[in-house]
């Protein structure tokens, strides 16, 4: 599952029209004060890599969220035969996102500021 943004201007959640590639990458300026809840979901069979060797993980970061992750708040979650080092993928901001037009000489953070939540989960397999 990749992160939600809160961007002002994007992409309808359901495109009826032909749309630029990637789907999930939106051009806009972020906001503050957006809430993610996601209640009752199941990852099943997740493993690190696939059977193709390429990694594979239950969580990762929009890699054009350069500016702000909310906080994402999870409510009973199952997470049933995955293997811990395909639970989430996060990484450093890029070098190449310290510009004077966006974040200034040093990279934008939000990839260091994701945080998940989570409450009533279980682990099995």
């Amino acid at each position: 599952m990749m992160t939600f943004g809160g961007a002002m201007k994007g992409k309808p959640a359901h495109i009826d029209a032909t749309s630029p590639k990637p789907t999930y990458k939106f051009k806009s300026d972020s906001m503050w004060g957006t809430q993610v809840y996601l209640y009752r979901n199941t990852y099943l069979g997740f493993k690190a890599k696939t059977r193709y060797q390429r990694t594979q993980s239950v969580f990762g970061i929009n890699e054009y969220a350069s500016d702000y992750i909310p906080i994402h708040q999870f409510f009973d979650t199952k997470f049933v035969n995955v293997e811990e080092e395909a639970m989430a993928f996060f990484y450093t901001p890029p070098e190449e996102w310290a510009n004077m037009d966006d974040c200034g000489n040093f990279p934008c953070t939000a990839p260091l500021n994701a945080m998940f939540s989570f409450q009533g989960t279980s682990y099995s397999g």
